[in-house]
């Protein structure tokens, strides 16, 4: 089992490195942040998933009345 985890931690720490590489290079070669923001979200909605991610978190603090 622990074999299996290690392997995963593996390819998980390989894809952010590689995405992070991508991104690098992409900002290197005149590549716009905000353009890409604003691409991501249209396709995939971010933003209303980190505000709801958000919001859901704070019900779940209230309830369980933790500090934060």
């Amino acid at each position: 089992m622990k074999t299996g985890w290690r392997i995963i931690l593996t390819i998980v720490v390989l894809a952010i490195l590689l995405g992070s590489i991508c991104f690098g290079v992409g900002l290197l070669t005149g590549g716009n942040p905000d353009r890409v923001l604003q691409r991501l979200n249209e396709d995939y909605h971010l933003i209303a998933l980190r505000d709801t991610v958000s919001n859901t978190l704070g019900q779940v603090t209230q309830v369980l009345h933790l500090p934060g």
